[in-house]
C-alpha cells in the first residue's frame, strides 16, 4: 500500500454528483475534492493512489472511460473506481465493471450503497 491518505475523487463536468454525494455522506472523514477531467483524475491518483474515485459517465465519453478503466485497473490496482450516470450506463454496466468498476450508479439513489463502499474502502488503507 502506499503512504499517502486516500481521498474520495469526483470526477465530473457539473457538480450534480458532488452536491449528491455531500448530502448523502454525512459522515465523511476523508476529503472530497472534485476534478472535471479524466486527465486530472489520473493526475491526482499519483499523489493519492489508493483513492476512491466517482467518475461520471455519458454516452460521449464511455470508449475514453473503457480505456481509462483498463489503464487504472493494471496501473492503480489500490484505488477503487465507481461509474455514476443516467440510464445509458446500463446497456455498458458489465463491460464497466469487467474494466475494473466496483460499482455501476445510474441515479442519486443509489449513492448510500456508493458512500457505504468508500467509507469501508478508505478505513481499510494502511500506511506503509
Amino acid at each position: 500500500m502506499t503512504s499517502s491518505r486516500p481521498v474520495i475523487i469526483i470526477c465530473e463536468t457539473g457538480f450534480r454528483w458532488t452536491a449528491a454525494w455531500r448530502r448523502c455522506d454525512t459522515q465523511a472523514k476523508s476529503r472530497v475534492e472534485t476534478v472535471n477531467s479524466l486527465t486530472a483524475c489520473a493526475e491526482r491518483l499519483v499523489s493519492a493512489p489508493a483513492s476512491f474515485v466517482i467518475v461520471e459517465a455519458s454516452g460521449s465519453n464511455i470508449p475514453a472511460l473503457l480505456d481509462w478503466l483498463t489503464w487504472q485497473y493494471f496501473e492503480r490496482r489500490e484505488a477503487a473506481v465507481v461509474i455514476v450516470g443516467d440510464a445509458i450506463l446500463n446497456e455498458w454496466r458489465y463491460e464497466l465493471m469487467e474494466r475494473g468498476a466496483i460499482v455501476v450508479a445510474t441515479n442519486e439513489r443509489q449513492l448510500p450503497a456508493v458512500c457505504a463502499a468508500a467509507r469501508r474502502h478508505v478505513s481499510s488503507w494502511r500506511p506503509n
